[in-house]
């Protein structure tokens, strides 16, 4: 049986990445990189770059039933990727430098595949090209057990 929290454990979880998302002066950011994903979130970038970094809404999202749901109106949206490669995974960041990426800030990762590949982002095309346009359309975190 996997582990199970009560649901209001569930809620203080997400809330507190929310919290941690949100700790900065402006937006969560998300960069989505090429490469092999790092062990940690906490181990330095090396050999990745960065193929777009995206703006999330002021506050991110919301949470319910152990759900954090990003806010998703209207899109998140890169309006010209960085550089062109193959999207492998990503990292989130709060906002504590403004615009700026500062793995200091580092908050979670996970992986990146396009639609019915199983990763934690997903994407139409992993495929990315400079200047083209990113976006997202939804997304959610969900707390183990809810």
């Amino acid at each position: 049986m996997a582990i199970q929290f009560h649901t209001d454990t569930r809620d203080d979880i997400m809330e507190a990445i929310l919290a941690a998302l949100d700790g900065g002066a402006g937006a969560a950011l998300i960069a989505i990189y090429s490469g092999t994903i790092r062990a940690t979130v906490e181990t330095a970038l090396s050999g990745n770059t960065l193929l777009a970094k995206l703006v999330c809404a002021d506050p991110s999202g919301a949470v319910a039933s152990g759900v954090l749901t990003f806010d998703f109106d209207p899109d998140i949206t890169d309006a010209a990727a960085d550089a062109t490669g193959t999207a492998t995974w990503f990292r989130m960041y709060s906002s504590a430098d403004g615009s700026t990426i500062s793995e200091a800030n580092a908050i979670l990762q996970g992986t990146v595949t396009a639609t019915g590949g199983g990763g934690d982002m997903t994407f139409t095309s992993t495929s990315f090209v400079s200047g083209e346009p990113i976006t997202l359309t939804t997304g959610t975190l969900t707390a183990p057990g809810a």
